[in-house]
């Protein structure tokens, strides 16, 4: 499995399952992981109506939207196995997938402590009432710990990313990222992301002090993480390929 460090950010190019031995306990998990998620806003008759990887040549109603590699109970059960005593675990996911990511966590062991929502303060056109916000699953294990800032609502109004060097569909905003890092660790605490995308998760560890560890099964998004991780740390990426290797195809985190 490749690994890069950056000051006091590591990232792994390979399954996650695979580098939990190698992970110290973490004080926070904070990810958005690929779910399962339906088709259901734009169709092919009706071109036009959405873009990207929501237009009507993909975004047809036939079933999943985005390949999964594990489903909730899979995964959440392992990445309670890193986590420190009395830590905490963000997962972003959407309404339809909320009871099944509530059952999971749970299952596994651990404690709601609320539901976190992002207002992207822009609606995403949809037949069935237009979709504005997404929503994390916030839950803890061990004993409950205060936020750092107990006037932070659960509402986090922050747009979303439109345009980027990271070409990856699912980018999310590194202030959002910024915010809930900021209110559930401590300066040098432990950030973990099992499915990092581009790495926006790290990238904001890296902004507010925090130690952090990512994975990432495709090498393309890999080297863009760490390309993201070192300019943030820096103020320069070297913007060349860390990690030459075939991909598995239509399979990797959703993550941005």
């Amino acid at each position: 499995m490749e690994k890069q460090t950056f000051g006091n950010i590591t990232l792994y190019c390979g399954d996650f399952m695979e580098a939990l031995d190698r992970i110290p306990p973490v004080d926070l998990v904070l990810c958005d992981a690929a779910y399962r998620k339906e088709r259901g806003g734009s169709s092919n008759d009706k071109p036009g109506l959405m873009s990207g990887k929501f237009s009507g040549a993909n975004y047809n109603n036939d079933g999943e939207m985005i390949p999964v590699l594990y489903d909730w109970a899979e995964f959440i059960g392992p990445l309670v196995s890193v986590m420190a005593e009395n830590s905490e675990i963000i997962l972003m996911t959407d309404g339809r997938n909320y009871g099944l990511c509530d059952a999971a966590m749970r299952a596994a062991g651990l404690r709601f402590h609320n539901i976190l929502i992002w207002d992207k303060m822009r609606p995403t056109p949809n037949r069935n009432f237009m979709q504005r916000v997404e929503f994390a699953a916030y839950y803890f294990k061990g004993r409950t710990r205060n936020i750092n800032d107990c006037g932070l609502s659960n509402v986090f109004c922050v747009k979303p990313v439109r345009e980027s060097y990271c070409n990856h569909p699912n980018e999310k905003p590194v202030r959002l990222m910024e915010d809930w890092i900021l209110a559930c660790t401590d300066v040098g605490g432990l950030v973990f992301d099992p499915m990092m995308g581009s790495g926006t998760t790290l990238v904001a560890a890296a902004k507010t002090n925090r130690r952090a560890v990512g994975c990432e099964l495709l090498p393309e998004n890999f080297d863009m993480a760490c390309n993201r991780v070192e300019e943030a740390l820096t103020g320069k990426s070297s913007a060349l390929p860390l990690f030459a290797s075939e991909s598995k195809e239509g399979v990797g985190a959703y993550a941005g």
